[in-house]
């Protein structure tokens, strides 16, 4: 009886012993420690604040530098921002402004220790964002590799030594493009205008209407003997004067509705580029007045989905598409100019319906 005693009270003080170490391990480990390179703490570490606004920012990244400087219509109410490099092209306004802010104030997510050589984080070499401040002062951020997993990446302060780590969607703003900035909406919704009117003599009799803003169509494609006009007659599209089906009709007004392209190629092209997109020949031009504007479009040559921009095809895709010489590659965006901006988009396939309207 005596040795079980004493055997018990060996494993209850052992059992202390463990319980102690265990709580004196995660009271000393650093909260920076405890995370994931992948992941996040629960508390944000701010890198960078300042009350201070910015005047411009230099960036330079893998596709090269560019300063972003106050527009020319820029207030103090209403502060906007240009990249001289794009010139009347529209600019996405909101991109500007997320990265000033950021610019103001920078969170990370988790700090490293231990830190080795600035080139395992590929901040030997890293993208920068250096931000003028009205003081007169500058920072300089730099942003290196993603880390393992992707969702988080390096960055540091140019003059302090600590490197952390900040989310992904963080560090896309200093690793993008002048060209990410081109706004990609060409055209707004179209939208029929719809009213009701009520009898004169009988005021619980109503009548719902609507107008057709589109006031013309038309369409020049390479398989058309001349170009296809419709016009709006009586709030219906006809073609030489007769009608055009419902079907053709309601083809007609959602193919003009609400246009976006899904990146931007160039900006001010030039005639070697022109002619390399297609445009010396295009596929087809399109012009139609929607509620008094006209908008024109040029389509020149269709991208398959290998070409188009940071397309990724796996082995496989890539390997079973080689296996029949004859077998024919389906186009799925097209180049696309819009006059009065002299930029070359690329639009999606679907979202030009002209292209393979029947029109005969």
């Amino acid at each position: 009886m005596r040795s079980k005693r004493q055997f018990l009270l060996i494993a209850v003080a052992v059992l202390l012993v463990l319980t102690g170490l265990m709580t004196w391990l995660l009271l000393s480990s650093p909260k920076e420690q405890l995370a994931s390179s992948t992941g996040s703490t629960d508390t944000f570490l701010m890198i960078l604040q300042t009350d201070q606004d910015v005047t411009s920012i230099d960036i330079s990244n893998p596709s090269g530098s560019y300063s972003i400087l106050p527009a020319d219509d820029t207030t103090e109410e209403n502060p906007k921002w240009k990249i001289d490099s794009l010139q009347d092209a529209p600019q996405y306004q909101s991109k500007y402004n997320d990265l000033m802010e950021v610019m103001k104030e920078l969170e990370a997510v988790q700090k490293l220790e231990n830190l080795q050589e600035l080139s395992v984080y590929g901040l030997d070499q890293p993208s920068k964002g250096t931000a003028h401040y009205a003081d007169g002062t500058t920072k300089t951020i730099l942003v290196g590799n993603a880390a393992p997993g992707g969702l988080n990446y390096y960055c540091k302060l140019e003059d302090q030594d600590d490197i952390y780590l900040v989310s992904g969607t963080t560090a896309e703003k200093f690793l993008r493009s002048t060209l990410d900035y081109v706004d990609l909406s060409l055209t707004s919704t179209v939208e029929t205008t719809t009213y009701t009117t009520s009898s004169s003599d009988d005021t619980s009799s109503s009548t719902t209407s609507s107008t057709l803003n589109i006031s013309n169509i038309t369409i020049q494609r390479k398989d058309l003997a001349s170009p296809v006009v419709f016009t709006n007659q009586d709030n219906q599209l006809v073609q030489n004067g007769e009608p055009v089906d419902d079907v053709l009709s309601s083809q007609l007004e959602s193919a003009i509705s609400s246009i976006t392209a899904s990146s931007t190629v160039a900006v001010s092209p030039t005639s070697a580029q022109r002619s390399e997109y297609g445009f010396d020949d295009p596929k087809a031009t399109v012009s139609y007045t929607v509620s008094g504007t006209t908008y024109t479009f040029t389509i020149g040559n269709g991208l398959t989905e290998a070409e188009l921009p940071e397309q990724e095809t796996d082995e496989d895709s890539h390997s079973s598409s080689n296996t029949s010489s004859s077998s024919i590659t389906p186009i799925k965006a097209y180049y696309v100019m819009m006059e009065g901006r002299d930029v070359v988009y690329i639009v999606s396939k679907d979202s030009l319906p002209w292209l393979t309207m029947d029109l005969q």
